[in-house]
């Protein structure tokens, strides 16, 4: 019964195609290639806490627009244009982002907007010069580190900070001034290197022979004071260039070094606490590493000029696993050094350096990968070339996408209604259950098994009718007991809260007995006897209130034997609840929940309890239409509704906007129209998901794809989906914001020892802008792994997608017991 929305829209087809070139779409957003290409190398990055991206270098343009040295990206690669600090000459080495926004800079530079400054600035957070802050060194600034305290430590080549004798490594106070108790000094050329450890401690790395008179070659370690850590000693045979702390004490280091306290590390080793090198490591480099990330779930990416790491052809680029052993199927390249990483909080990886391509794809000096080592590019993936329709789709958390419908090839392989296309827009090889007629719902689920839902009658080889739940390599779980679905289609599904998945369609009989498109199910597929409401028409879509009532839309004029016209609710036992009764005038076609319990409904309607309404409105929890949502459309047929974190409503379908048709339009929480978002389709879309990275997948009639085919087109948001993992004494918080999906039940949380294998630790709650959980026990230096991870409705509710974030850690005080108090 997706196809019948599908359809439904393609009735409109003949008016879009003629509206496509009287209507000129001007493309605000793009696909999902990154590649500002700055005409010079990339010495620094930095991302703000709003998700954009600061980009320090020697380049004087990027992305087509003028900029010497410092630049401001937006979330999707675009220059922002407000945010022009007017470098004079020089570069930019080093960046730090202080908590209230302003920006910290240093470089070779000597005047910023047109006033002097040796070599460190202040910004405010639209880029204007900081008059205050003004201190000034005699050589290059080359690395900067702000402590828990506020203070700013820089190192660099010079000699003297603020007119003050400072070698190689000084601290500033927040108002820019020396502090004179941090009396640290270093002999040697340069520091070029400061990380903190989790207990507040310093690194600093470079070349040098001596700190504080004391003998350490190239690597030392300082207390908070800068004090020199005598109980820390690696002395080491060439530059350290770049650190990455562990949880739990570990150091990697890279460089341009061959030993290790005279033990051969060729620039790469491991550290434990007193400095010396783990035995256990001993992975090496052929050439320079001059870049270490460590991502929250402890995997380590290194950049450099290498093309050998552990004797493995590695060229310029290469990851470890959590163990710290090389991960052999991460095998991208880049034709020049990487110099730089920088982790995002959704979990890909910005690059940067003098690199000119990378996979053999142009991206100069600065790219953008996922996680599994893609660079973002252009996601454009045709079904059965131009022919079939998509109808519904589904993320896993790793990136995989799962898509449904009614077609026989997608992205140029041979796949019937069900497919699987990677995070980089490939058909994934080996998933074809090859189901033969339409589906319309999928379930994803932590695990990555997938219910599915439709109107088949074979699926993956045997035979099953409307609902089935696929397992590894999409073959049918044995323990699933669905495959009785029949006359009609599923095409809504919902995971309740106590652990039973509710169904609704246009189906007439489960498992041999009478359901009128609504069906309760065990977990496992098992029909449950005494739950058998009805309805007398297409149930659409479903979704459950913290109460445990059921909400219903669709297109129907009865249900549970009472007349609701589009939508209707339940109680928990099936009946019909009479207090909800909200009057709508056409159908529903997408629901989706708020986190305060308020319902978003779209469809072909135009009012709701007799009041405007085009395509999209917003009810209170009870049914009654929420006033205070305007939304700011001439027209609308709201196919497909996707929540975002920031209250934001991504809407597929089709849209007439100030005269001009939309396939997809972005609304504020209030129903105001986001004017600044604009994507090139003027054509029914089918459906929508919001990937965990906030972008944004389009199914539906491409015409921007290279013809008006069915397909799916990814898009990069201008603003960024924020989402972070982090403890706070033995509070847990999963903080999401921005573009991020919004999660449509409340997370759980597991622990794990190895990183490997994870143990539930209960359900997160939420706590103003964040997901919490209390009473973290943990071995004092021991490190372990946290998980979250979330359903997020997707396709207007029709299906449901995972979004997840890992990370590892180490407290300072009880026992680790892999779960919570």
């Amino acid at each position: 019964m997706t196809a019948r929305i599908s359809l439904r829209l393609a009735a409109l087809l003949g008016t879009c195609l003629l509206a496509l070139s009287a209507t000129p779409v001007a493309a605000q957003l793009r696909e999902s290639r990154f590649a500002p290409e700055p005409n010079g190398p990339v010495h620094a990055m930095a991302e703000q806490a709003d998700g954009k991206l600061l980009i320090g270098g020697n380049f004087t343009a990027i992305g087509g627009v003028a900029r010497t040295a410092l630049a401001r990206l937006h979330a999707d690669g675009r220059v922002d244009t407000g945010f022009d600090a007017r470098i004079a000459a020089g570069s930019v080495a080093a960046i730090v982002v202080e908590p209230g926004g302003r920006i910290v800079i240093g470089g070779t530079f000597t005047q910023v907007a047109g006033s002097p400054r040796q070599r460190l600035a202040r910004l405010g957070t639209d880029g204007v010069l900081d008059p205050g802050f003004n201190p000034g060194a005699d050589g290059a600034v080359e690395a900067l580190l702000r402590q828990a305290n506020g203070r700013l430590l820089v190192g660099g080549s010079f000699s003297s900070v603020g007119g003050l004798p400072q070698a190689r490594l000084a601290r500033l106070d927040a108002g820019g001034r020396v502090d004179a108790s941090f009396a640290t000094t270093v002999s040697g050329v340069h520091v070029d290197q400061l990380a903190a450890q989790p207990d507040g401690k310093i690194l600093i790395g470079g070349l040098f022979s001596t700190v504080a008179g004391q003998l350490r070659e190239h690597v030392a370690r300082l207390d908070a004071n800068g004090r020199l850590d005598p109980g820390f000693r690696a002395d080491i045979d060439g530059v350290v260039s770049a650190f990455a702390p562990l949880p739990g004490g570990l150091l990697y280091i890279g460089g341009t070094f061959s030993r290790v306290n005279g033990v051969d590390r060729a620039r790469l080793a491991r550290l434990r606490a007193d400095g010396t090198a783990d035995p256990s490591f001993t992975v090496g480099a052929n050439n320079t590493v001059t870049a270490l990330a460590l991502a929250p779930d402890g995997q380590l990416w290194i950049g450099g000029m290498f093309t050998l790491l552990g004797n493995q052809l590695r060229t310029r680029l290469a990851r470890l696993d959590i163990s710290g052993g090389l991960d052999m199927d991460f095998l991208p390249a880049a034709d020049a050094t990487v110099g730089q990483l920088l982790i995002q909080p959704d979990g890909r990886v910005v690059l940067g350096g003098a690199f000119t391509k990378i996979n053999g794809l142009p991206r100069a000096r600065l790219a953008r990968m996922d996680p599994v080592g893609t660079p973002d590019d252009d996601f454009v993936i045709a079904a059965n070339e131009g022919i079939g329709f998509i109808d519904t789709l589904a993320v896993h958390a790793d990136g995989l996408i799962a898509v449904g419908g009614t077609f026989e090839s997608i992205g140029g392989e041979m796949r019937w209604n069900l497919a699987w296309l990677t995070s980089f827009g490939r058909t994934a090889f080996g998933l074809s259950p090859a189901p033969n007629q339409v589906v319309s719902s999928l379930v994803v689920a932590a695990d990555d098994r997938v219910t599915v839902g439709g109107a088949f009658s074979q699926i993956a080889g045997q035979t099953c009718d409307g609902l089935t739940r696929l397992g590894a390599g999409a073959l049918p779980d044995a323990g699933f007991g669905g495959c009785a679905v029949r006359s009609g289609t599923v095409t809504g599904q919902v995971p309740l809260a106590g652990g039973d998945w509710l169904i609704v369609g246009d189906f007439t009989s489960v498992a041999g007995q009478p359901r009128a498109g609504i069906a309760r199910l065990t977990e496992v597929g098992t029909l449950i006897a005494g739950f058998a409401p009805g309805a007398d028409g297409w149930v659409a879509r479903a979704i459950e209130q913290a109460d445990g009532r059921l909400v219903l839309a669709g297109e129907f004029t009865a249900l549970a034997g009472q007349p609701r016209r589009f939508i209707g609710r339940l109680l928990p036992n099936g009946q019909s609840d009479a207090s909800f009764a909200v009057v709508v005038d056409a159908a529903i076609q997408s629901l989706v929940q708020q986190p305060d319990g308020k319902l978003l409904i779209g469809g072909g309607f135009t009012t709701v309890d007799g009041v405007s309404a085009p395509g999209i409105a917003r009810l209170h929890a009870d049914g009654t239409r929420d006033a205070t949502f305007d939304a700011e459309l001439d027209f609308g047929d709201a196919a497909s509704i996707e929540l975002q974190t920031d209250g934001g409503l991504v809407l597929g379908g089709l849209f007439v906007v100030d005269d001009a048709l939309r396939g997809v339009v972005r609304l504020h929480a209030d129903g105001s129209r986001d004017a600044a978002f604009s994507i090139p389709i003027a054509a029914p879309s089918t459906a929508l998901a919001l990937q965990g990275d906030g972008r944004l997948l389009v199914a539906g009639l491409l015409a921007d794809g290279g013809g008006a085919g069915h397909g799916v087109v990814r898009y990069s948001l201008a603003d960024a989906a924020v989402q972070r993992l982090e403890t706070q004494g033995r509070t847990v918080r999963w903080r999401r914001s921005g573009t991020s999906p919004e999660l449509a039940a409340p997370p759980k949380l597991f622990v794990s020892a190895n990183g490997i294998t994870y143990v539930p630790a209960g359900t997160m709650q939420r706590v103003g802008d964040a997901w919490e959980a209390s009473g973290l026990q943990a071995t004092p230096g021991q490190s372990f792994w946290l998980r979250a991870e979330g359903r997020v409705s997707s396709a207007g509710g029709s299906s449901m997608s995972v979004v997840r974030s890992t990370l590892r850690t180490a407290l300072v005080d009880r026992i680790f017991e892999d779960r919570f108090e």
